[in-house]
């Protein structure tokens, strides 16, 4: 029972080291590697070249560095898809709180969740990124124009404020539906 723990707290404490010759030689192993890969960096420039192809199996430099951080490009390309996303959704254009909430579930459906879904596989945010380029100004234009029409509808005699909801975020959606469409469409074609 005391080995195992010692073997795990092994790296923090010397000591622990020293107790055990088991743990000495696995660490020993693990650094005369690192050692050996050290020394061919300082002999040989082009080593560090060699080793990422040894680990990705590719020869070419920009395949080796996209392969080995495929999954922190994507985790990158999500992240800035996100923030791209979330700034171009804001709904603050819409002024009625009761609006805003049929809005802000239109939002959710036909901008922020197809978008995100299809970004998942991409890992060079770059390739994408002009998709991106109109969906903050499209997405506000269609804001601006359903907010306003929204408050056009209610000032009407017999009004009502649920249907005028209904049917200018109906309209949204379309509209949304549209921008997104067009946002996946670039998407599939530029990161495939």
């Amino acid at each position: 029972g005391d080995g195992e723990e010692d073997r795990g707290d092994s790296p923090d404490s010397e000591e622990d080291e020293d107790q055990s010759g088991e743990e000495d030689g696995d660490d020993h192993e693990e650094t005369e590697g690192k050692e050996k890969a050290g020394e061919d960096d300082e002999t040989d420039e082009d080593a560090e070249n060699g080793e990422d192809e040894k680990d990705t199996g590719s020869g070419d430099d920009k395949s080796s560095e996209n392969g080995e951080g495929e999954k922190d490009d994507r985790v990158n390309t999500y992240n800035k898809v996100s923030d791209i996303i979330k700034e171009a959704t804001k709904s603050d254009k819409i002024e009625d709180e009761y609006f805003k909430s049929f809005v802000e579930n239109s939002l959710q459906a036909y901008i922020r969740n197809p978008v995100i879904n299809a970004i998942g596989t991409i890992g060079q945010f770059s390739k994408i990124e002009e998709c991106f380029k109109s969906i903050g100004k499209d997405v506000e234009k269609v804001l601006t124009e359903k907010n306003k029409a929204f408050a056009e509808c209610k000032k009407k005699p017999d009004a009502r404020e649920d249907s005028c909801a209904h049917e200018h975020n109906n309209a949204a959606g379309s509209e949304l539906e549209g921008i997104s469409s067009k946002v996946l469409s670039c998407v599939s074609s530029k990161g495939a």
